[in-house]
């Protein structure tokens, strides 16, 4: 499971943000809650732990540090708002999640029992 990415600038460079099972679950042991709670936990350390989740396929010795200062400078440089950063980081996280067609695909079906096309 990995979506589109979704890209931004800060300082200077592009980004691209996907999340995967494996993004996922760091960034819930990192907030101590589920992604699902997400808009009842907004907060600038949730939003650099999700920034950090999603950049790391990119770059896998990306540090906490790094995605606040990534984060920072998407604020300050380029203008982007609190509210900007997040919904990005909610559309990367829409794109990573399976749709209703995915769900029901007839390799799944198939485990339960279902006949094969």
């Amino acid at each position: 499971m990995t979506g589109q990415a979704i890209s931004f600038e800060a300082g200077g460079r592009s980004y691209e943000l996907r999340f995967s099972t494996n993004a996922f679950c760091k960034a819930e042991e990192l907030l101590g809650f589920s992604i699902m709670k997400l808009e009842d936990e907004i907060s600038f350390s949730t939003i650099r732990v999700l920034l950090l989740c999603g950049l790391t396929w990119a770059d896998r010795t990306l540090s906490t540090d790094k995605a606040g200062k990534i984060l920072d400078e998407a604020l300050m440089e380029e203008g982007q708002t609190f509210e900007d950063m997040f919904e990005l980081i909610t559309k990367a996280i829409e794109n990573a999640m399976p749709t209703r067609e995915e769900e029901e695909h007839p390799a799944r079906k198939n485990r339960r029992g279902g006949k094969k096309s």
